[in-house]
């Protein structure tokens, strides 16, 4: 499989080296001084922003709102980035031990509709929203396997498709379902990764196209009697229900971890983040 012609989209990677050059990065494009805009007596993390342009200008800012050992998924929105709503806790309480944990991701498709999905002991849970974050709608999926780290994307046409990790003792592996009504009950379907030098994929992010789309995730590649993270892609021409035979994407003696897709119209941009040996 050729990865590039299938697709028809040039892709291009904006590598990101070490943490040693990003105080660099910082001075040459400053922001400016940070305000708080949660409560300064709260603790909060994990934030996560969409815009609303399809149905105002209103920028919607999601986080994790963190009360003794619960989780709770909180949302604000913001017209112009100065002036914030009123907090609204739509989702909680998700009990926790140890560190904070990452449980959620949220999405918005071409017809508005938002879409957080969070796991909870395991447990899928989903929120819609079809009026702006105003209010949501809770879903249970049924998943049977305890999954972790979801990673909710919206497709071309409306809906979504939801990847999440199983996990067992030595390895990873990713699974997805397709969202495009909420009237029945969602199954999940293993993603089909079977290279003989690379295991336990991770970390996907998805791009929806006209005609296809992409999913890039990074994977272990087994380099001489070592581990490399390495990035991996795969194509759908039907919606993202199958998926072609993964094909590397980097091929280098340092780690590549962390990819995310922006498609701008004409070719698909992928950032990774590029670890020094």
């Amino acid at each position: 499989m050729n990865f590039s012609s299938l697709t028809k989209f040039k892709i291009v990677f904006s590598l990101f080296f070490s943490l040693i050059l990003f105080p660099i990065f910082s001075e040459q494009f400053f922001w400016g001084n940070p305000e708080v805009i949660s409560e300064t007596n709260e603790e909060t993390a994990f934030p996560l922003s969409i815009s609303s342009n399809q149905i105002n200008n209103d920028a919607l800012l999601f986080y994790q709102k963190i009360e003794n050992s619960n989780i709770f998924l909180a949302c604000k929105s913001s017209p112009n980035g100065n002036d914030w709503g009123k907090e609204m806790i739509f989702a909680g309480p998700f009990s926790f031990s140890g560190e904070v944990p990452h449980i959620y991701s949220v999405a918005q498709d071409e017809n508005g509709q938002i879409l957080v999905c969070a796991t909870d002991n395991g447990k899928i849970k989903t929120f819609l929203s079809k009026d702006n974050a105003k209010s949501f709608l809770e879903f249970d999926l049924e998943n049977e396997i305890p999954f972790i780290a979801p990673r909710v994307f919206s497709k071309t046409g409306g809906g979504f498709i939801l990847f999440a990790t199983e996990s067992d003792s030595e390895s990873f592996f990713l699974n997805y379902t397709l969202l495009d009504d909420f009237s029945s009950p969602h199954s999940f379907s293993k993603f089909d990764f079977s290279m003989e030098d690379a295991q336990n994929p991770f970390a996907p992010t998805f791009v929806s196209l006209k005609e296809s789309d992409i999913l890039v995730f990074q994977a272990q590649h087994i380099q001489e009697s070592r581990l490399v993270f390495q990035l991996y892609a795969s194509t759908s021409y039907d919606g993202g229900k199958t998926w072609s035979p993964s094909e590397m994407l980097t091929h280098s003696d340092s780690s590549n971890q962390n990819p995310a897709l922006l498609y701008d119209g004409k070719q698909v941009i992928a950032v990774e983040e590029k670890k020094a040996k």
